[in-house]
């Protein structure tokens, strides 16, 4: 299963690179709020007060969104100098509702996974993946506790998040940004599924789409913003319009594709196919319904 992440950058945040560099953080810290509100209250607070709390981290979860707040290849305040200048930081949503609860923790789950993964840094206890409650107790730059309590009132100990997490990642294959998470299905998982470039106008994008099954899918966000087109997000229905234009698309590692002619005819370009060099390319032109 996979869950878009929705952009939510605050802005005016420091650009500060991780004690190895930009982007190469060594690992997740598992945080939870505290505060029981769902992830737009609080990022609607944190972009009033990170300033005034000197705090702010890269995700919140909750039971139906998944919302990034700064850029992940930088540190965030999140735990202590120590912690944030090595760690990605995620806070779960807090609930007293136990349905929405297993909403918000399948999406806590994956989207650990998934960072780690992005890295291929394994899932390791203390190492990789560590909560709040150790950075407090091994960096002393900090004395909260989380998630280990909020947890617990659900009835879940931190070494069965730990194998939960460690089961997802297991799960999750890498191909370049391209994620996709194992469906449990043997025929469908043996599906061939290769990286395409994407060309608008002559000029190759730094983004790559998928072919599979003689189909691509290109990321909706990157090919529509290039050419200045107008995204909508509508969460409620978890559906994607490209100039007002309803489109299909699969949520694979937070990144919406669709398929190539599809938001080619939204974007009103001409898609041609450069089988040769794996290239799907888009121009302005009359956009055809075949």
């Amino acid at each position: 299963m996979q869950y878009l992440i929705i952009g939510n950058l605050i802005p005016g945040l420091p650009k500060e690179p991780y004690r190895n560099g930009v982007g190469a953080y060594e690992g997740v810290v598992a945080h939870a709020t505290a505060s029981y509100a769902p992830d737009e209250n609080q990022v609607s607070y944190f972009i009033n007060n990170w300033q005034k709390r000197q705090a702010f981290v890269q995700y919140f979860v909750d039971w139906d969104s998944i919302r990034q707040t700064s850029d992940i290849n930088f540190k965030a305040w999140g735990a202590g100098p120590t912690a944030n200048k090595r760690y990605v930081h995620v806070e779960l949503c807090q609930t007293k509702d136990p349905k929405l609860f297993v909403e918000s923790y399948k999406r806590y789950v994956w989207l650990l996974a998934w960072i780690l993964r992005r890295r291929n840094l394994g899932v390791i206890d203390g190492k990789t993946l560590v909560s709040h409650d150790f950075c407090s107790k091994t960096f002393k730059d900090t004395n909260h506790t989380d998630p280990i309590g909020y947890l617990a009132e659900h009835g879940i100990t931190w070494a069965k998040l730990v194998a939960d997490v460690k089961a997802e990642y297991d799960k999750i294959d890498v191909n370049g940004d391209y994620i996709k998470t194992s469906t449990g299905n043997p025929q469908e998982n043996e599906k061939a599924v290769d990286k395409v470039f994407v060309e608008i106008n002559g000029k190759r994008l730094s983004v790559q789409g998928y072919l599979q099954d003689g189909h691509s899918s290109l990321p909706v966000r990157a090919v529509a913003e290039a050419v200045g087109a107008r995204v909508e997000w509508f969460p409620t229905n978890k559906q994607i319009k490209v100039n007002g234009k309803d489109i299909t698309e699969e949520i694979i590692g937070g990144t919406g594709y669709s398929p190539a002619r599809e938001l080619a005819a939204a974007l009103g370009l001409q898609v041609d196919w450069d089988g040769t060099n794996k290239t799907v390319k888009l121009s302005k032109g009359c956009v055809c319904d075949a």
